[in-house]
């Protein structure tokens, strides 16, 4: 396992004097101090006990920057959770009745160049006064003790670290973290009858090994908060990278932007898939080959891609600036399994979950069909490259059947019932005359043979009387020559087509002795370098029983690809697992072995230099191989991404004439590297660092910058210049669109023209007429500025309006890019800027209005005797509105904070903040009722349809989270719209409830039998700029809405504002309100608001 760079915090740790550290409690802060027992006065680290916050011990560095690792018990479980420098890990429960744990463990695996774990257990023993929690490693050696003192109030514990191993520091954070979490959830364990409930039903045993290093499947991203894993085009010119919540489409070149789409708020946390049109993968054999002939009738378009969730299904075409087409609930009750496109980029292939459907999506027609009972086997259906029928394996019943269906018409051309026990995959032959179809392993080696149009040819088996573990892979060569099988034995068998009889068999021999085949072997030098030096044969590759994490029922051929001309093939067994084979089918001949230190993850042919392999290991660092047939030895690279190395994907880009260009990355960064022809390496370039903690200097990042390069400047004959200053395509951190082309024509003799650099500043609302500047805005935000080095300042006239008021934000939310275009003015030595409009027009939606959200409403209790704070209860606009403010007396009573993201909406996705002060009295004798007083949103059409319909009085804010939205722990701030502003009106975090917390439906209707109204009455709103979006209204409206859940559960909301200076007496707020309220958190909710009722006042 690759060692990784330690954490900064380290250099502040006081080195260990001692091999024993003792545990003193402090009550008054409920927090613990660790310290060495050599020297007691210097912490070493601090334990944050939480109660029942999870999670539920925090343990810190002396100063308390730095989180060491937590650890999190569960109220009926009795595994318990820990997580140490970001890397999660659970604890878990051996037995039911007898204290003994394991967790698997990075600082004690004996190779540390492996990717395994090892499997450390955690025993107890106890006397009258300690109880000893012992920790012993694979060999069953003690190699740490925490002694819990039973009896102690201060002095609660020592831990003592018996072996040299455990007292480095990677170790000791590992047994203090784990050691303490242990011994907090045996206390639990002794004093909860919940516990003893979760031991009857406990699942106990090892931890099943997993490499946690390993890459998540072709055009798979992960699930999680981080899904921004960078997927190449299928020409590999393209890379796509979710960041935050845009998709960006970045030049696999230079890592450039070409193109960005905002994305729903909550999607990009969602989204489970990113394929490309002729991406690599089940289904894709008609781009991947493409035919011999050059008639291929699709091509390799590479400038569409898929985006999904478990709901949504999003088409973007790179040459398109909009969202392209989109698919809801395709697989109705069930999930979403995988996507694909189809046979042109106008097909979507959705497979739901249990195999229940495939449909296959027309974009053109807007229709689909439906065909049940696939297959489960990947790849369990294929294309045929030059006529694009497609060929399919379902079982409707006992037997397998193949199913034959036409292009366009889809219709079924042919059904063959199959003569085997389990048909694992199908696929044709590049040059579309055969299909190959495979059995299962319990039927031996056997692959049936058939024509294009489904007809049975020929079944390969070996006799009855030769015993075989059966097939584990099926490769066409590219040329169609050979069909390579490769079994569960180590064999790979080449059959010569036409007859498709035996002509060549390979075997994995773990001894290799051939004076044909050059063996490399990677070495590691004193200084952590690696390369590859030529071993002596025989060599002996390393089994799969030194690798810890390689199953022993896992077994066979299971990578083997041939080259883009198949004149080689490359392949790995899993009973030598870190040994590549490389051999020529058509010499028969094998060429070389690679030997490494860890597992082979994944191998990759280069498609335009044929001799060029890409080989990636599982090993926790940012390591790739490259052999290529010319080399006089193959090469080890090594780039600098930052730490840590989870689930690193490797993958070639198109390179041209002199330049071979490879990408490394994760979901958390990527880089772009460049080599020469003859190997050495000439540079590469981090392109994406996807962090949430930026700071101002990092508001312009990479791909959410303005673009102020190239400047291009226009000389004319009268002396002026074409200015085309500006041209930006990203948006800013707070999600706000920057999108405008302007040309600005300076009129002057000297053409000295600067644009200054972008930074986050405050607006400058002077123009000085001796320094000459123009400042240009977008909104409050200072976009550039043009200084006239010689500029006749006499003549300078201020503009009429100031630049950042004909600039207004274009936010993310908009549905369609505006349609700009550039104006020039000229004028006898003055500076004139034409600004053309920006903004779409307003979507406006009548009601009634049907939506889905996710939110989390909490609720306090105020008096009417108290005074209603109009700072607070009102924006800015409605609180300067006598009408507004005095349209009935406050009564005070329920009110509540709500927090909304919408997914669907008549006018899209959006987020929202609602304030509901109490109850107001409304004039006219119609009782009582609720009434939102401020209310806030992320978009402009919600704003105007929320005003025009229900009166109700919204705003735009810039909203910014910090975590995800979907599930807590999060926190939201609200902005200001202005962007010159950095300092939230509004701040909330919220928490789940620690202990177990069942979850039940909702329903408005509930409220409604138990005689609580669920309607609502806004009086009428005052106008506001701009008049289009603030639209004022004349009538009082009385709304009733229906609100179900099918999942709603209890969370904690902390109203305690941060980033500001306010009085105590705010400081939750509301003035007077406590910090901690319970909350509840709506699910998949579902809002239905229809036209309201004109109330005569």
């Amino acid at each position: 396992m690759a060692t990784s760079k330690q954490p900064s915090y380290q250099q502040q740790q006081q080195p260990l004097q001692s091999s024993t550290l003792q545990v003193d409690f402090t009550w008054r802060k409920w927090q613990a101090r660790i310290t060495s027992i050599s020297d007691p006065s210097q912490p070493i680290y601090i334990v944050d006990y939480q109660g029942i916050k999870a999670p539920h011990i925090i343990v810190k560095t002396p100063d308390s920057s730095t989180t060491i690792g937590t650890g999190t018990l569960h109220p009926i479980s009795i595994h318990a959770d820990y997580e140490i420098h970001g890397r999660k890990g659970k604890l878990k429960a051996l037995k039911r009745w007898r204290t003994k744990y394991t967790h698997l463990s990075r600082a004690f695996a004996n190779a540390p160049d492996s990717s395994s774990l090892a499997a450390m257990t955690w025993t107890s023993s106890s006397n009258f006064k300690t109880w000893d929690f012992i920790c012993l490693d694979e060999q069953q050696i003690a190699v740490a003790k925490f002694s819990a003192n039973m009896w102690g109030l201060k002095k609660i514990g020592m831990v003592e670290f018996l072996t040299p191993t455990a007292v480095s520091e990677a170790a000791r954070d590992e047994i203090v973290v784990t050691g303490l979490t242990l011994a907090y959830c045996m206390i639990l364990r002794t004093s909860s009858i919940l516990s003893f409930v979760g031991a009857i039903f406990a699942r106990t045993g090892p931890i099943e090994q997993k490499e946690d290093e390993v890459t998540a499947p072709e055009g798979k991203i992960d699930r999680g908060k981080n899904t921004k894993r960078a997927v190449p085009s299928f020409d590999r010119l393209s890379l796509a990278v979710i960041d935050r919540s845009q998709l960006l489409i970045r030049s696999a070149k230079d890592g450039n932007v070409k193109q960005n789409f905002d994305l729903a708020p909550g999607f990009a946390e969602s989204c489970r898939f990113i394929k490309w049109y002729g991406h690599l993968g089940a289904g894709q054999s008609i781009m991947k080959r493409g035919g011999t002939n050059g008639n291929d009738p699709v091509g390799l378009d590479s400038q569409r891609l898929l985006l999904a969730d478990d709901a949504t299904i999003l088409v973007y075409d790179v040459r398109r600036p909009v969202l392209y087409a989109e698919i809801s609930g395709a697989t109705g009750l069930t999930s979403l399994r995988n996507i694909e496109f189809g046979r042109t980029p106008d097909e979507v292939m959705v497979f739901s979950d249990f195999d229940f459907k495939i449909q296959i999506w027309s974009l053109i027609t807007k229709r689909a069909i439906e065909i049940k009972d696939p297959k489960s086997a990947s790849p369990g259906y294929d294309y045929r490259p030059t006529s694009g029928h497609l060929a399919l394996l379902i079982r409707p019943a006992v037997h397998d059947i193949l199913m034959v269906i036409a292009p366009h018409t889809h219709e079924v051309l042919e059904t063959l019932e199959l003569l085997t026990i389990d048909a694992q995959g199908i696929k044709y032959s590049p040059d579309s005359n055969w299909i190959a179809i495979w059995d299962t392993p319990s039927a031996g080696c056997r692959v049936l043979i058939l024509t294009a149009d489904g007809q049975l040819f020929k079944t390969y088996s070996l006799p009855h009387e030769e015993l075989n573990l059966g097939v584990r892979s099926v490769q066409w060569s590219p040329d169609s020559e050979y069909l390579a099988i490769g079994d569960n034995e180590g064999k790979v068998t080449f059959l010569a087509k036409n007859k498709f009889t035996p002509r060549l068999t390979f075997v994995h021999y773990p001894r290799i002795d051939s004076p044909q085949e050059t063996v490399w072997q990677e070495e590691i030098g004193p200084s952590r370098a690696r390369d590859y030096a030529e071993a002596k044969q025989p060599a002996v590759s390393p089994s799969h029983e030194t690798f810890r994490s390689a199953k022993e029922s896992d077994s066979g051929i299971s990578l083997m690809e041939f080259n883009h001309d198949g004149s080689l093939i490359a392949s790995k067994c899993n009973e030598t697992p870190s040994t590549l084979r490389i051999y020529s089918p058509r010499t028969g001949r094998p060429l070389a072995a690679l030997i490494h230190h860890a597992p082979i993850r994944s191998i990759e042919w280069h498609k335009q230099i044929v001799d060029l392999l890409l080989v990636q290991c599982a090993i926790r660092d940012s390591i790739i191989y490259v052999w290529k047939a010319s080399w006089s030895s193959p090469k080890i690279y090594s780039v600098s991404l930052k730490p840590p190395f989870r689930q690193l994907r490797a993958t070639w880009l198109a390179s041209d004439h002199n330049r071979i260009r490879y990408m490394l990355g994760n979901s958390e960064q990527f880089a772009i590297g460049q080599l020469t022809l003859e190997g050495e390496e000439v540079s590469w370039q981090p392109i994406g660092t996807f962090r949430d903690d930026l700071g101002p200097e990092d508001m312009f990042d990479e791909g959410h910058s303005l673009d102020l390069s190239p400047v291009k400047v226009d000389d004319r004959p009268d002396g002026a210049l074409n200015l085309h200053a500006l041209r930006s395509h990203g948006s800013l951190k707070n999600g706000d669109k920057i999108l405008f082309t302007r040309m600005i024509s300076v009129n002057c003799v000297d053409r000295g023209v600067h644009i200054a650099s972008v930074a986050q500043t405050r607006i400058n609302k002077h123009w000085d007429k001796r320094e000459g500047w123009l400042q240009l805005w977008l909104g409050n935000q200072l976009a550039a500025e043009v200084l006239p080095r010689s500029f006749p300042f006499s003549s300078v006239q201020p503009p009429k309006d100031r630049l950042h008021d004909l600039l207004t934000p274009i936010h993310s939310q908009s549905p369609n890019r505006p349609d700009l275009h550039s104006l020039s003015g000229r004028g006898a030595g003055k500076l004139k800027v034409t600004v053309a409009d920006r903004l779409p027009p307003i979507k406006k939606i009548p009601p009634p209005w049907t939506c889905r959200y996710t939110a989390y409403v909490g609720a306090f209790y105020v008096s009417a005797k108290s005074c209603l704070p109009r700072d607070v209860a009102y924006a800015p606009l409605e609180a300067s509105s006598a009408e507004f403010t005095e349209a009935g007396v406050w009564k005070g009573g329920m009110a509540m904070i709500q927090l909304l993201r919408y997914t669907s909406t008549p006018v899209g996705p959006y987020d929202e903040m609602i304030l509901l002060p109490g109850n107001f009295e409304v004039p006219g004798g119609h009782g009582s009722h609720t009434r939102i007083t401020r209310i806030y949103v992320s978009q402009r059409d919600t704003t105007y349809n929320g005003r025009k319909n229900w009166n109700i009085p919204k705003h735009i804010a810039r909203f910014q989270y910090t975590g995800d939205f979907s599930a807590p722990p999060f926190t939201v701030q609200l902005f200001p719209e202005d962007h010159s502003v950095d300092t939230p009106f509004f701040t909330a975090s919220l928490q789940h409830l620690s202990f177990w917390t069942p979850t039940f439906p909702f329903s408005s209707n509930f409220l409604k039998r138990m005689g609580i109204p669920n309607a609502m009455v806004q009086p009428p709103l005052p106008e506001g700029n701009p008049k289009d979006v603030l639209c004022g209204t004349k009538e009082w409206y009385k709304s009733t809405g229906t609100i179900y859940s099918p999942k709603a559960k209890l969370v904690w909301i902390d109203l305690k504002q941060a980033g500001q200076e306010v009085d105590k007496e705010k400081e939750n707020w509301w003035p007077g309100l406590k910090r901690w309220h319970l909350g509840v958190w709506l699910q998949d909710a579902h809002l239905t608001l229809g036209e309201p009722e004109v109330l005569k006042v």
